[in-house]
C-alpha cells in the first residue's frame, strides 16, 4: 500500500515561524526515519515537499494513492486548508512549533465541513505514532477482501414455510428474501463505502474442498481442541473431527481467494441447504490465530471485525445481545468466540466444546471470558454509512440453557439508554465487542471512512 507523505515548508529566510534557523531538512529526515522504521514493513511511503505557491494540480496529484499524510513544518503555507477538501481521507500533523497556527485553522475548517481528515499535534512520540497507526488502519480496511459462502436457490414452499416459522423476521430471513439481487446491491454499497471486495462461493465448493482435506491433519486439530477444552459436553468426536475438516477447507479457500475474512451464512445453509457442520470451531481457531472468521454471512460484522483487528490486534466477539434494562447489564451471547480475546500472543481462557445451541447440533464453543476489562462494542452499517458504539466493563459469564453458548456479561452506564438508541434498522441485532477501551480510535476511523457515529451511551 502506497502512502503519500507531503512536507509543508517555506524558504528559511526573513521573518518566518518557526524561525529563520528552521532545519527543515533535519525534520524531514526525522519523520522519514520514524515512518519507515515503524510502518515500512506494511506501507510504502512516497515523500514530497511543497510550499505555499504550490498549485492546486500539485496538491491534487498527491491524493490518489492508498493514504495521505501531510506534515506541517512551517506556519503560513495554507497547504493544510487547501488539501483537506481534496482528500478521500487523510491525516495532517503539526510538527511541534512548526505549523501550529495553520493546524488550528485547518482543524476548524475540517470540523465545519466534516471532511474525512484527522489532525494531530504533540511532542509525545508514542502518542503521535498511535494516531498515525489508527489512520493507517483505514487503507488496510479499504484494501481488504471478504470470502463469504452463500447459496441463492429458493427453498420449496413447504421448506420456506417451515423456515419462516423457525427463523421469524430477523436478519437471516431478510437476507433470504433479498436473494441474489439484493445481495449484489449490498456488495456495491460495501465497495462504495468501504472499498472492500467480496468474493462469493457456494456450499458445494466448500463441501468439495472438505472432501479433499487430509484426515490426519483434521484428527490432529480435533485432538488439540478436545485436549485443551475443560470439557466436551454434548458433541461427539465425529462432530469435532468434521469441524476440523471444515477448518482446513476454509483456510485453503481463503488463501486461494486472497481473503482477509471468511464468513459462512451458516444458519441459512444449515437449515435450507444441508450444511452438516457449523463453522464455530473453524472460526474459533482462526480468531485465536489472528485471523478473522465471522458467522452468519453478516458482512457488516465482517467489516466491523476488520476495523477492530486493524486497531487493536484483537478479535471481535460478534454477539446477539440480551439487554437487561433494570440492572445496567448487557449479556453478549454467541456460539463463536475466541479463547484469546486479548490477542493471539496472550493467554488462553477456558472453554467447553458444546453444540450449537439453537438446534443442539454440530459443535460450538462456550468460552469463559475474563472479567475486569474495559469493553468497546461497535457495529458498522454499509447501507447507512454509520457506526454504532457503546462501552462498558466485563464483569462475568452466564451459564444458561437458553440463547447462544458463550455469554459475556458487560456492565454499562445505562442499558435502557443503549436499548433505546439501538437503531436496529441500521445495525440489526448483532454487535461486535472487543476487550479494551478503543472508543476514541473507532470514532477516528469512522471519521476517516465518512461514517455517522451513533453513540448509544449518550444519544
Amino acid at each position: 500500500m502506497k502512502i503519500q507523505c507531503c512536507f509543508a515548508v517555506k524558504d528559511p529566510t526573513g521573518l518566518s515561524w518557526p524561525g529563520i534557523l528552521a532545519d527543515y531538512e533535519g525534520r524531514k529526515c526525522y519523520y522519514i526515519n520514524l515512518l519507515n522504521e515503524t510502518f515500512g514493513n506494511e506501507f510504502e511511503f512516497v515523500y514530497t515537499s511543497l510550499m505555499a505557491h504550490a498549485s492546486d494540480q500539485d496538491l491534487e496529484a498527491l491524493t490518489h494513492d492508498d493514504g495521505f499524510i501531510m506534515i506541517l513544518l512551517a506556519h503560513g503555507t495554507g497547504l493544510g486548508q487547501r488539501v483537506a477538501p481534496l482528500l478521500k481521507h487523510g491525516l495532517i500533523i503539526d510538527d511541534p512549533y512548526g505549523g501550529s497556527g495553520d493546524i488550528i485553522r485547518t482543524t476548524g475548517i475540517i470540523k465545519e465541513k466534516q471532511y474525512p481528515v484527522g489532525t494531530v499535534g504533540t511532542e509525545d512520540v508514542e502518542a503521535l505514532l498511535h494516531k498515525i497507526r489508527v489512520y493507517l488502519a483505514v487503507p488496510k480496511i479499504k484494501n481488504s477482501r471478504i470470502l463469504v459462502f452463500k447459496n441463492f436457490e429458493r427453498m420449496t414452499p413447504l421448506k420456506e414455510a417451515e423456515f419462516k416459522r423457525s427463523i421469524g423476521t430477523g436478519s437471516t430471513m431478510k437476507r433470504y428474501i433479498a436473494g441474489k439481487q439484493g445481495f449484489g446491491q449490498n456488495l456495491d454499497t460495501i465497495k462504495n463505502t468501504f472499498g472492500v471486495e467480496i468474493v462469493v462461493k457456494t456450499l458445494k465448493e466448500l463441501n468439495d474442498c472438505i472432501d479433499q482435506v487430509d484426515e490426519k491433519d483434521a484428527a490432529a486439530l480435533a485432538k488439540k481442541w478436545i485436549d485443551h477444552a475443560e470439557e466436551m459436553v454434548e458433541p461427539t468426536y465425529d462432530d469435532v473431527f468434521a469441524s476440523a475438516k471444515m477448518y482446513f477447507a476454509l483456510e485453503k479457500l481463503k488463501r486461494e481467494a486472497n481473503a482477509d475474512v471468511v464468513s459462512v451464512d451458516c444458519i441459512l445453509l444449515f437449515f435450507a441447504y444441508d450444511l452438516t457442520v457449523y463453522p464455530c470451531l473453524s472460526f474459533f481457531e482462526m480468531n485465536n490465530n489472528g485471523e478473522i472468521g465471522i458467522c452468519e454471512g453478516d458482512l457488516d460484522a465482517c467489516i466491523t471485525s476488520l476495523i477492530i483487528r486493524a486497531i487493536s490486534g484483537r478479535p471481535g466477539f460478534v454477539s446477539d445481545p440480551f439487554v437487561d434494562t433494570e440492572t445496567n447489564q448487557i449479556v453478549y451471547a454467541h456460539c463463536v468466540a475466541s479463547c484469546k480475546p486479548l490477542g493471539p500472543t496472550h493467554a488462553s481462557f477456558p472453554y467447553k466444546i458444546r453444540t450449537h445451541s439453537e438446534d443442539n447440533a454440530s459443535a460450538a464453543l462456550q468460552v469463559i471470558m475474563p472479567v475486569g476489562y474495559p469493553l468497546t462494542t461497535i457495529k458498522v452499517s454499509a447501507s447507512g454509512k454509520a457506526m454504532s458504539i457503546h462501552s462498558g466493563e466485563s464483569i462475568g459469564n452466564v451459564d444458561h440453557a437458553s440463547g447462544c453458548r458463550t455469554k459475556l456479561v458487560c456492565k454499562v452506564k445505562s442499558s435502557r439508554k443503549i436499548m433505546e438508541n439501538w437503531h436496529n434498522e441500521l445495525f440489526s441485532w448483532h454487535r461486535v465487542t472487543v476487550f479494551g477501551d478503543y472508543r476514541e480510535d473507532f470514532i477516528d476511523v469512522a471519521k476517516y471512512l465518512g461514517l455517522t457515529v451513533y453513540d448509544e451511551d449518550n444519544m
